[in-house]
């Protein structure tokens, strides 16, 4: 008796098993089903799977993004806010809730979902993006700028909030020396994709637009305001470290533009490919001179390193190649090996950003 009772439990252990590998298999088919295309067959294949299984967290996430696909942002949200309160509740539930509501125009109601889920998960840089996102769309520019520092701030090496930081302060402001910062830093991220041939362009478009030559002594550079001017919040006047901070923003601007200054002279005939690697391997050079112990910054770092290895010219031309492919064609031709050394070492050690030594101009002083 006791021996049929013990084969009957193995074989319900035995049908729950293979029930769950079946299950899995059914969700992973769904999945590559969406990816294709089929989104109809996969919304099948998780319904079915969540007769089975009601309690399926990945089943219940999966069919709500398939109506996400399926442009069905209301059945979306139907779905995926039941999952609130699931013990597997992840970032990326809120995260889709709130792009639906985007898509949807509740564009309130998006932020509200980014904030309470930036409550639970403060560390996640996608939520930042996100509610960025949702605030550029709604033309809140200093807003959406702000939620993608904060981003960076929380979850440094996510790349998405210094490619957005990047073209803001590129495009949209007079501050470009920010710009140029993050943009390297998303480069190094984030390095083969079509955001990265976008940013290697708006580089070399922003070096170009604002290193101006007066003459073979007088060079003229606008990546930063000729003033700083600060502003302060008088509801905060007598508070010392917010003094502090913006007193150390105005001069970590100085700082660039002095560096960049003396980095540029004498100046070249022209702004190209060829003047702008020199001068970029002038500024590593006097910038760790001059500040590397006061002001130490993680991607001046790098290239100190990069430096030190002699890499530095195929790190800038890889840098600043989408503004001059055929100038960089011709170089890559005529420095084969160096080039290849390059990748080689630059493959095996990508930058190294942490919680300590991380760059965000809000809180680096």
């Amino acid at each position: 008796m006791k021996r049929a009772i013990f084969l009957c439990l193995l074989s319900v252990i035995f049908f729950q098993t293979i029930q769950a590998q079946t299950n899995n298999d059914k969700i992973e088919e769904a999945i590559q089903l969406m990816e294709s295309g089929n989104i109809g067959e996969s919304i099948i294949l998780l319904n079915e799977v969540l007769k089975e299984e009601p309690d399926s967290y990945v089943a219940g996430y999966e069919l709500g993004y398939a109506y996400y696909l399926k442009k069905d942002y209301k059945e979306a949200i139907k779905i995926m806010k039941k999952l609130e309160k699931h013990k597997d509740v992840n970032h990326l539930l809120y995260g889709m809730i709130g792009n639906a509501y985007d898509e949807l125009g509740e564009s309130k109601k998006a932020l509200k979902t980014y904030d309470d889920a930036l409550k639970k998960f403060p560390e996640k840089g996608i939520l930042y993006l996100n509610k960025g996102v949702t605030l550029m769309r709604q033309e809140d520019y200093n807003g959406a700028l702000a939620i993608f520092e904060k981003g960076i701030e929380a979850d440094p090496i996510f790349p998405s909030n210094y490619y957005w930081a990047a073209k803001m302060f590129n495009l949209d402001t007079e501050e470009k020396n920010w710009g140029m910062i993050y943009g390297e830093i998303f480069m190094n991220l984030e390095r083969n994709s079509r955001r990265t041939q976008e940013i290697s362009k708006l580089l070399y478009d922003t070096y170009k637009n604002n290193i101006t030559i007066v003459n073979d002594t007088t060079v003229a550079l606008s990546f930063t305001k000729k003033e700083q001017t600060i502003y302060l919040d008088k509801k905060k006047s007598g508070d010392a470290a917010y003094l502090l901070k913006a007193l150390s923003q105005a001069y970590n601007s100085s700082v660039y533009d002095s560096v960049m200054k003396e980095a540029v002279l004498p100046a070249p005939k022209e702004i190209d490919l060829t003047s702008l690697n020199t001068i970029r391997n002038k500024f590593v050079t006097i910038y760790t001179e001059k500040y590397g112990e006061s002001d130490p910054n993680v991607l001046f770092t790098f290239q100190k390193e990069i430096q030190a290895l002699g890499l530095m010219n195929a790190y800038n031309h890889w840098i600043l190649m989408q503004g001059d492919l055929d100038a960089f064609d011709e170089w890559h031709a005529e420095n084969q090996q160096e080039w290849d050394r390059f990748v080689n070492w630059f493959t095996a050690n990508p930058i190294q950003i942490t919680h300590d030594n991380k760059f965000v101009r809000t809180a680096n002083p």
